[in-house]
């Protein structure tokens, strides 16, 4: 059996009030690939239960299998596709997504050329923001890896992300999503242990299967976005001992601290202190974003690009550390438990 014919298609969403981001990329995905290119579609959804007026809009997907799941762990949704999958091959895609016209074939032809590869995953950009705010996070940071991945050729990775990603279902199954993980990460953990498992495992990284997501376009979501980000980072961390980046917070304590002794000797001092910090960061990021392909940078998104930076950083510290400080309290109920 051809290899794209043996796909089983999972996307996993949480419905509430509309179906805006499930019908997106359920619509993208009828007009980029035919029907005789894969095996079915999963959707593995929680909240709203009752689906029958979106299931009267998207009758033109072959084999479209919805399963409710009370439990919205994404870790939870990710293995209910795995087990209820036919194909030998399953495609993990968010919702939410768009895709470009190619990028199917060009993830089934990574496997067509290569025998070795168990994992291969396409690349996640930005599509188009409401607001500079949400550009700038799209810019500094976008789920999957963004504009950071764009490279012109398929190369190897270390992690694969489940936002588009072909994998052998076989391999999936042996490792399986780890269920305990609650915010997220779960695929970096997953590629973890396959490479623990299987040693010759191999992921890559397609350039040229793109697909799109939205950005988060208000400073709440980008906050509540990174607060999740790190809390699940810190799991990882704690599980699998993999290096984080280092925080970030202490940098502006020290530095409004600064600001405070400043103010003891002479309050016009802090002006040209502040602009100098943020020209600082506004040149730092600004060369940072000019290696990305595939970017062009406004006037107005460049400007805000240290004020977004400042704020994930500080929301991913504020994710990492309430993070440790429940893991620690466990720890010490657990202990006290046992005495």
């Amino acid at each position: 059996m051809a290899l794209e014919k043996n796909v089983s298609v999972i996307t996993i969403s949480k419905i509430d009030k509309n179906y805006d981001n499930i019908l997106k990329t359920l619509r993208s995905f009828c007009k980029t690939v035919s029907q005789d290119k894969y095996k079915e579609y999963i959707l593995i959804y929680s909240g709203k239960e009752d689906i029958s007026d979106l299931l009267a809009d998207i009758k033109s997907i072959k084999n479209f299998r919805p399963i409710y799941s009370e439990n919205s762990n994404w870790s939870v949704k990710r293995n209910i596709g795995l087990k209820n999958a036919v194909g030998e091959f399953v495609l993990f895609i968010d919702d939410g997504m768009e895709f470009e016209s190619g990028w199917f074939e060009n993830l089934i032809e990574v496997f067509e050329k290569n025998n070795d590869a168990s994992v291969v995953c396409g690349i996640v950009l930005p599509s188009e923001p409401k607001s500079i705010w949400g550009r700038a996070q799209g810019i500094l940071n976008h789920p999957g890896g963004g504009y950071k991945l764009v490279k012109e050729d398929l190369y190897e990775i270390e992690f694969f992300h489940t936002g588009i990603c072909l994998a052998r279902k076989d391999l999936m199954l042996e490792v399986m999503f780890d269920e305990k993980l609650m915010y997220g990460c779960e695929d970096m953990d997953i590629s973890f242990r396959i490479k623990q498992k299987f040693q010759n495992a191999k992921f890559f990284l397609n350039p040229h299967a793109i697909s799109f997501h939205h950005t988060r376009d208000n400073i709440k979501e980008i906050w509540n976005w990174m607060v999740r980000y790190g809390r699940g980072r810190t799991d990882i961390y704690y599980k699998h001992g993999l290096k984080m980046t280092e925080f970030f917070i202490h940098k502006l304590v020290l530095f409004i601290l600064f600001l405070i002794f400043l103010t003891v000797f002479s309050p016009l001092l802090i002006p040209p202190s502040v602009l100098t910090f943020y020209i600082f960061y506004f040149v730092k990021l600004y060369k940072r974003v000019q290696k990305y392909q595939k970017v062009n940078i406004d006037l107005k998104t460049s400007l805000v690009l240290p004020l977004v930076f400042w704020i994930m950083n500080i929301a991913f510290d504020f994710g990492r550390i309430s993070r440790i400080f429940s893991i620690r309290v466990d720890s010490f109920k657990k202990l006290f438990r046992s005495l």
